[in-house]
C-alpha cells in the first residue's frame, strides 16, 4: 500500500492555497506532520476525483512547488470541505467507495439533531441548554422559563443568522442580532415580536436557553475546544482558546469581530480557586462529546467545540463544528497549539493507514482474487464462480492475507476476513477498470483471475511484476469460437500459472498450448463439509421439503443444477419414463433455473415442462435457490442423477451430494470421473449409452436401500478425504508460495 494521504478541500480553499494567498488552510504544516508520519499529502477537490478509474489529480508536492499529477485515489482522506447533504453528491460517492477512509466524513452537524442525539447520553444532559424547533408556541414558553433565548438557524457557521431575543417589561420582547461588528436591537410589543421573528426565521431554526456567560468589561466569553482523534485512533483535546466578544455582542466568533486570548490565564482571573478543575472538566465534557457524535458518524475525528461557563463556573455545551477552522489558536498567539491542531489529524491518518495495512496484509503471501464481474458477490444471484471463489477465500483467509473483488451488493467496508472489495453493480462496463484501480490502490503478491482469460492482458499491463494466476473453470471461455489459439497463447504466456478445476480441463489446456503445459496445473475444488451433512432420513429439513413440495414416502431422483440442454435435464426425463416401470411411484425433483438468481421460461425450459406434463405428477420443478440455502435440498433426494451431456469441467453438485451421502449417477463426461468413483460411490453412465442405461442404473439404486446406504457412506468419505475446501486452499497456497520463490 502506498503513502498517500488525501486532504480534500474546497476548491476555492485549494485554489488560494495554490496561488499563495492567505487563509485558514496551510499546506506547509499538512506537508511537515504528514512526512514526519511517513505519509506523503495530496491536495485534492472534489472536481479532481476520477471515480470511474478511482483516480485523483491530485497536487504533490515536487521541490519547491506543487505539481498536478494522476494518482490512485488515496485510501485514507482527510475531508476539510463543509458541503450541505443536499450538494455532497460526490462527496456521498466518495465516501461509498469500499475501504476508502474519509474522516470527517461530512462535517455538516444540524444543531437541533446534535441536541437530541446528545440528550440520549445522561452525562451530558447538565451540560446542555434547553433546545427545541422554533414555533411560535415554543418561543412563548421558552421566555417565560429562562430571560433570555437564543434563535440560531439549524446549519450556519460563524454567528451568521443568529438573534437574542429577551422579556422586557410591560409584555416588551428586545430582540438583538449582530452584523458587520456591529450589534443591533429591536424592542417590540409581544404581539408583534412573534411575527417579526417568523419574517426573520424560517423553519430550519432553533430556540435555545439563553447561557448567562461570563463577561469581561460587558464582553462575553465562550470557548473553543479542538478535540481530535490522534496516533493511537482515541480522542484528545489539542486546545482549548477563550473567544471573547464584542461589547454586549450575542455571539464571539472572529467573524463577527471577537477576539481570541489563551484560555487559561483569562480562567484563572474570573475563577482564582476553580480554574484548573474548570479547564478539565471542559476537556472532559468535549470528548464526552466527540464521543456521542461519533455513535451517530463514525468518520468523526477533528471537531471544534464551542463550551460556555457561566457565573456559577458550570459548564454548557453550545455547538460543534465539524470543519474546525483551527486559526483561532494563532489568532491567540498559541502556535505551539495550532500547530498541533495540523500534526493530530495526520498521526490519525498514520494510524488508519497502519490500521489497513494490517487489514491487508497481515499474512503472507497476499492475494487478490478477481471475480468475472457478471454476478453479485455473496448474494442470492451469484453465479458457480461468484460461490466458490468466496469459499475458496474463506478457507485461505488463515494461510493468506486475502480479497476477492466483484460487483455489489456487498456493504460498503464490510470488515470480513476475507476482505472483500465490491465495485459499482450499475457500471459493468468500467468493472476492469475498476478492478485494476483497487488492485493499484491495495497492491498484492498474487492475482488471481477466476474464469476470464481476457482480464489477463489488461492487469498484466497494470502489473508488469506481479505474480497472475488464472483460474480455469470450464473450457466455454478458452473456446476457439470465444478465444483464438494464437490469443490464448498469448494469454497463458502472460500468466505465472494456470488452475484447472480438473484434469480433464487440464489437459484441455494443454492440448490447446503445448508450449506452456508446465505452467498447467490441477486443483479440485471442494466444499463445506459442515455445511453438506449426511441426508437424515427422519430429519426435520427432509421432512419439512417433502411436504412443501408434495412428496410423500415416495423414493425419489434428485437433480440440482442450470436448466440448459448442456445438463441433461431432457435426457433425465426421457429415462424417467422407464424407471416409471420399475418403480411407479418415483418423483424426480428438479431443482434450477437457467439462470443465476432468475427464473425464466426459456425455451429449453418450457420443452421439458412439456415433457414432464405428459409424466403426470411425477416431476417437481423447485425454483433457483441460492448458493447459500442449496444444501437443504439434497436432504429430499434418495438418488442424485447428473445427466450432463458435452464436456462438464466438474461438476461440483455430485461432490455435494455425495458430502450429502446421497448414490449418484451421472454420465462419464469430463471431469466427472474424477469425483465419481464407479461402482463404489455410484455409477457412471457412458453418455451415448441409450437413455435406457441411464434409468437401469437408477432403478438399481432405488430399489437396493443396503447399496445406497454404501455408496452415499463411500462418497462421504472420499469427500471428506479429497474434495474439502481446507484441502483446495491447502493446495492453491503452495502454488502461490512456489510463484513467489526468488
Amino acid at each position: 500500500m502506498n503513502r498517500d494521504v488525501g486532504i480534500l478541500f474546497s476548491s476555492a480553499n485549494l485554489a488560494a492555497c495554490l496561488t499563495g494567498k492567505k487563509t485558514y488552510e496551510v499546506m506547509p504544516l499538512y506537508e511537515k506532520f504528514a512526512r514526519q508520519n511517513g505519509l506523503r499529502p495530496v491536495f485534492f477537490n472534489l472536481k479532481h476525483v476520477q471515480f470511474h478509474n478511482l483516480t485523483v489529480n491530485g497536487y504533490v508536492k515536487s521541490g519547491h512547488t506543487y505539481v498536478q499529477k494522476e494518482l490512485p485515489l488515496p485510501t485514507v482522506i482527510h475531508n476539510r470541505t463543509r458541503l450541505s447533504p443536499l450538494h455532497d453528491k460526490p462527496l456521498a460517492r466518495l465516501r461509498r467507495i469500499p475501504h476508502t477512509e474519509v474522516f470527517n466524513g461530512t462535517n455538516y452537524f444540524n444543531k437541533l439533531q446534535v441536541s437530541r442525539l446528545l440528550k440520549q447520553c445522561p452525562d451530558l444532559t447538565p451540560h446542555l441548554p434547553d433546545t427545541e424547533q422554533l414555533k411560535p408556541a415554543t418561543v412563548s414558553k421558552l421566555i417565560k422559563q429562562y430571560p433570555a433565548l437564543y434563535l440560531k438557524p439549524f446549519a450556519k457557521s460563524l454567528g451568521r443568522g443568529v438573534l437574542k431575543c429577551a422579556a422586557l417589561p410591560e409584555n416588551k420582547w428586545q430582540i438583538r442580532f449582530q452584523k458587520n461588528g456591529s450589534v443591533y436591537q429591536r424592542t417590540l410589543d409581544q404581539e408583534k415580536a412573534l411575527p417579526f421573528i417568523r419574517h426573520i426565521c424560517d423553519n430550519r431554526y432553533l430556540v435555545q436557553q439563553a447561557i448567562s456567560v461570563v463577561h469581561e468589561d460587558r464582553r462575553p466569553i465562550d470557548f473553543r475546544v479542538s478535540v481530535q482523534k490522534g496516533g493511537r485512533g482515541e480522542w484528545g483535546v489539542t486546545g482549548i482558546v477563550a473567544r471573547v466578544g464584542l461589547d454586549r455582542a450575542i455571539v464571539t466568533n472572529v467573524a463577527a469581530g471577537g477576539t481570541c486570548v489563551p484560555a487559561r490565564p483569562l480562567l484563572k482571573k474570573r475563577f482564582p480557586h476553580q480554574h484548573d478543575a474548570i479547564y478539565a472538566q471542559m476537556r472532559d465534557v468535549a470528548i464526552r462529546v466527540a464521543a456521542q457524535l461519533e455513535k451517530h458518524d463514525p468518520t468523526c475525528a477533528d471537531l471544534g467545540l464551542d463550551l460556555a461557563v457561566d457565573e456559577d463556573g458550570h459548564i454548557w455545551f453550545i455547538e460543534v463544528n465539524g470543519r474546525d477552522l483551527r486559526i483561532t489558536f494563532r489568532h491567540a498567539g498559541e502556535l505551539n497549539t495550532w500547530h498541533n491542531s495540523f500534526r493530530r489529524p495526520m498521526e490519525y491518518a498514520a494510524f488508519l493507514k497502519k490500521k489497513q495495512k494490517s487489514t491487508f496484509t497481515r499474512k503472507l503471501p497476499s492475494v487478490t482474487i478477481v471475480t468475472p464481474g457478471s454476478l453479485p458477490l455473496v448474494s442470492y444471484r451469484s453465479g458457480s464462480v461468484e460461490t466458490t471463489a468466496t469459499r475458496l477465500a474463506n478457507a485461505l483467509a488463515p494461510k493468506t492475507g486475502v480479497r476477492v473483488v466483484g460487483v455489489a451488493p456487498l456493504k460498503e467496508g464490510k470488515k470480513t476476513d476475507p476482505v472483500f472489495i465490491p465495485v459499482n453493480e450499475s457500471d459493468r462496463a468500467s468493472y476492469l477498470r475498476q478492478t485494476a484501480a483497487q488492485m493499484r490502490r491495495f497492491p498484492s503478491d498474487v492475482i488471481q483471475i477466476e474464469n476470464r482469460p481476457t482480464f489477463v492482458p489488461v492487469v498484466r499491463k497494470a502489473h508488469p511484476e506481479g505474480r497472475i494466476v488464472l483460474s480455469l473453470h470450464s473450457v466455454t471461455y478458452i473456446s476457439p469460437e470465444i478465444l483464438p489459439r494464437h490469443a490464448l497463447e498469448q494469454i497463458v504466456a502472460a500468466c505465472d500459472a494456470v488452475v484447472t478445476n480438473s484434469d480433464f480441463l487440464k489437459g484441455e489446456v494443454q492440448q490447446r498450448v503445448p508450449r506452456h503445459a508446465h505452467k498447467i496445473h490441477r486443483i479440485h475444488l471442494g466444499v463445506d463439509v459442515e455445511t453438506f451433512r449426511p441426508v437424515d432420513k427422519n430429519g426435520a429439513t427432509r421432512k419439512r421439503l417433502r411436504e412443501q413440495w408434495g412428496l410423500s414416502d415416495q423414493p425419489t431422483v434428485l437433480f440440482v443444477g442450470r436448466l440448459i440442454p448442456q445438463k441433461g435435464v431432457h435426457i433425465l426425463l426421457a429415462a424417467l419414463e422407464h424407471v416409471r416401470k420399475e418403480v411407479p411411484d418415483v418423483a424426480l425433483v428438479v431443482v434450477g433455473s437457467p439462470y443465476y438468481g432468475r427464473n425464466v421460461d426459456t425455451a429449453y425450459v418450457r420443452q421439458i415442462k412439456r415433457h414432464a406434463s405428459k409424466l403426470g405428477d411425477a416431476v417437481r420443478f423447485v425454483p433457483f435457490v441460492s448458493p447459500q440455502s442449496v444444501q437443504d435440498c439434497y436432504s429430499v433426494g434418495d438418488v442424485f442423477v447428473t445427466p450432463s451431456v458435452g464436456k462438464e469441467a466438474f461438476g461440483l453438485v455430485n461432490v455435494e451430494a455425495m458430502a450429502s451421502s446421497l448414490p449418484v449417477v451421472a454420465h462419464d463426461v469430463g471431469g466427472i470421473k474424477e469425483i465419481v468413483e464407479h461402482g463404489k460411490t455410484g455409477y457412471l453412465v457412458p453418455p451415448n449409452s441409450s437413455v435406457q442405461s441411464l434409468a437401469e442404473k437408477i432403478i438399481e439404486l432405488l430399489t437396493d436401500a443396503e447399496k445406497r446406504r454404501s455408496f452415499g457412506k463411500a462418497g462421504r468419505r472420499r469427500v471428506e478425504a479429497h474434495f474439502t475446501w481446507e484441502r483446495t486452499a491447502e493446495s492453491y497456497a503452495t502454488l502461490y508460495n512456489r510463484l513467489l520463490k526468488p
